[in-house]
């Protein structure tokens, strides 16, 4: 009898051990592999490297670092400098978070750099204001009012139309006096008449004759 307890326990932790879960191979392998992410080429390098998540965070705190730097006005410099192109650098900043915060970080640091550079002359004001609303948002979103409201403003105001009479111009045929035509004019009309003004200087002359 005892014997066939103690043979029932042992198919009991017989049982309980093969009934434990064994662990998925296949799961596991596809956790390793989901630890890169893709690869992207270095232009500097002119080789593929693995993508990580580990890699994106790290280009996210050397994106703040960069951004800090006096030096740094554009953000394309940042990119170029590390070897990925703009398309990889915003697909990163699409799908890591952490790569976006530090992209809206540098960003703003740029923007104010640039802004307070064309206000104190450091820089030309008209190239930075060119590109300033990618920078920042405040100054796209006043840039874009003034706009509008210039447009509100030329279209209530009434269009006025001025006209400018020309000139009449003299026929072809339209016959034309030499100065000395005129002059002869002249002469036969003081001829026939002797007063010059409202005086008659023959008055005298007249008067004697009489």
């Amino acid at each position: 009898m005892k014997h066939n307890v103690d043979q029932n326990k042992k198919t009991k932790k017989v049982s309980r051990v093969s009934s434990a879960k064994k662990p998925d191979v296949s799961t596991e392998a596809i956790k390793t592999e989901l630890l890169v992410l893709g690869e992207w080429f270095n232009i500097h390098t002119m080789a593929y490297h693995p993508t990580t998540k580990k890699f994106v965070e790290n280009e996210a705190v050397r994106l703040c670092e960069w951004a800090q730097l006096e030096t740094s006005l554009l953000l394309q410099d940042f990119y170029n400098g590390r070897g990925y192109n703009q398309k990889t650098f915003f697909e990163w900043v699409n799908k890591f978070p952490e790569l976006q915060a530090a992209h809206e970080f540098a960003m703003s640091c740029l923007g104010s750099r640039r802004e307070i550079g064309a206000m104190t002359r450091k820089f030309e004001a008209s190239t930075v204001h060119r590109t300033l609303g990618a920078y920042n948002h405040l100054w796209a979103s006043e840039t874009y009012k003034l706009s509008k409201m210039k447009e509100e403003i030329a279209a209530a105001s009434e269009n006025k139309i001025v006209v400018i009479e020309r000139f009449p111009y003299l026929q072809a045929d339209t016959i034309k006096e030499t100065p000395e035509e005129v002059a002869g004019r002249i002469r036969k009309a003081t001829g026939e008449s002797r007063f010059v003004g409202s005086y008659d200087y023959n008055a005298k002359s007249r008067s004697e004759a009489e």
